[in-house]
């Protein structure tokens, strides 16, 4: 597989420029059948494209056809190629273009793109489950690779990247930076689930602080039994008169009224004024006879 650079300048439609990790690795067919419509004469439209800056929002990483790959730009950063905006499909996966043109070899094609993806997975520590279609990142699921999914070979142009890789860097080597790869995402989420139970307990710890500040400040005034001196002189009064009771030989003065109690003491008031007048009648009646 020949790989021929034609880095595109930087345009602010064509060729951003700006950095991003990459997660993916994304295949397209250029849907070109003209005859000469191959790598190269994609990347000259890039090219064109990118010197000319006429807001043309589409460019791609890298073209394939039977004979080379045109690498157009850096793989470190994105390109328009996915269709999602800011999605992690123009930010975060490398594009890559087959090219489907009727003068070329569409099986030779895909035998270099797969050499090429091989490569890209040896770079980026990718592998296998990266892979993903155009269809799968373009806002309205666009059929792309359409000969590739329209004939079902995705499963197929896989295992050719694996055949690939197995090739050029030894059988076995990507299933154990596979492994690598996972044990160290697994490594990762367990970090973060670590921090998360530390941050949770933390709380917990806090809340049960806060919640002990709140039951000794509870207990501080329900259990007030003696009188402020500005309402001793009621509370004694009441207290000898039974219009007021506690709970057994204690009396909470900071106990919360509700409707009930309310109903009760105001009762109690009553049948008191009514004994107080009882006693004055017969007081009046005695004296007067």
């Amino acid at each position: 597989m020949k790989l021929i650079k034609q880095i595109i300048p930087v345009s602010s439609t064509v060729r951003p420029g700006k950095i991003y990790p990459k997660y993916y690795i994304c295949i397209h067919e250029t849907d070109n059948t003209s005859k000469g419509a191959n790598a190269k004469a994609h990347a000259d439209l890039l090219m064109r494209k990118a010197r000319e800056n006429d807001g043309y929002y589409v460019s791609y990483h890298f073209a394939v056809d039977d004979r080379c790959v045109y690498q157009m730009i850096p793989e470190k950063e994105n390109a328009y190629h996915a269709g999602d905006g800011k999605g992690p499909g123009n930010l975060n996966s490398i594009g890559i273009e087959i090219c489907v043109n009727k003068d070329g070899d569409f099986e030779k094609a895909l035998l270099n793109t797969a050499e090429l993806v091989a490569d890209l997975y040896k770079k980026f520590s990718l592998w296998r489950g990266d892979m993903r279609q155009h269809y799968d990142f373009s806002s309205y699921k666009k059929n792309c690779p359409k000969t590739i999914r329209n004939s079902g070979r995705w499963e197929e142009f896989l295992d050719m990247c694996d055949r690939a890789y197995d090739k050029k860097y030894g059988a076995g080597k990507k299933k154990e930076e596979e492994e690598l790869k996972a044990l160290e995402k697994c490594g990762k989420l367990e970090k973060k689930l670590n921090d998360l139970t530390n941050k949770l307990n933390k709380l917990s710890t806090e809340n049960d602080h806060i919640r002990q500040k709140l039951i000794n400040k509870q207990d501080k005034i329900i259990t007030r039994e003696n009188p402020f001196e500005w309402e001793k002189e009621a509370v004694d009064y009441c207290v000898s008169q039974g219009i007021i009771k506690g709970d057994g030989e204690k009396i909470d003065l900071s106990e919360p009224v509700n409707m009930g109690k309310m109903t009760v003491v105001i009762y109690r008031v009553i049948m008191h004024i009514k004994k107080w007048f009882v006693k004055k009648e017969d007081f009046l009646k005695y004296n007067t006879k």
